[in-house]
């Protein structure tokens, strides 16, 4: 999985930024759910 995401670079990196950020948004809800549940 993350060598398909190193091998699929998007020429644009502006267009880049809005994922990664939504990614991170989704990532620290996830480790949130995950500290309350534990």
């Amino acid at each position: 999985m993350m060598d398909q995401v190193k091998n699929a670079k998007p020429r644009k990196v502006e267009d880049e930024e809005p994922k990664l950020s939504s990614i991170q948004k989704i990532l620290t809800e996830f480790l949130i759910g995950v500290l309350r549940i534990s």
